[in-house]
């Protein structure tokens, strides 16, 4: 199945740092402003997870989470984070946006956000690679 380019816009978002999305948002504001379609709120979700030998989906509980819908350049944007973040998931909806109107501002906070989370992903394959010389291969023992 593909993923869409809103979900892959979505996972760069999510994965950005809250200092990185904050700049980010400020530019795509002061580019084209936005207009709040529904303020940060703060509610609960059902989280679901895969048991791992059968693969039987089931509702591991609720979650916390703070989502927020904005519209920039007419084209709305909407974003949902995990805890209570209010700027965040603010944040989040205005590049949401951006990148639904295919604003520049979001062509190069793509670019920001992909450069940063490649950066992180290179971080934790080197400290997994390190982890992973103390594992004990309990087969051989």
């Amino acid at each position: 199945m593909a993923v869409s380019e809103r979900a892959k816009r979505y996972e760069l978002i999510a994965s950005g740092s809250d200092a990185t999305l904050r700049r980010l948002a400020e530019r795509v504001a002061s580019e084209a402003g936005f207009e709040v379609v529904r303020s940060p709120e703060v509610g609960m979700v059902m989280m679901r997870a895969v048991e791992q030998v059968e693969g039987i989906p089931f509702n591991l509980g609720e979650v916390l989470v703070t989502q927020a819908e904005v519209k920039v350049a007419g084209r709305l944007g909407w974003f949902m984070t995990m805890g209570r973040n209010l700027q965040r998931a603010l944040d989040g909806a205005i590049l949401d946006a951006a990148g639904e109107a295919t604003l520049e501002s979001w062509k190069e906070a793509e670019r920001i956000l992909a450069e940063e989370k490649e950066a992180r992903d290179r971080d934790r394959r080197r400290e997994w690679g390190r982890l992973l010389r103390t594992k004990v291969d309990f087969e051989v023992v």
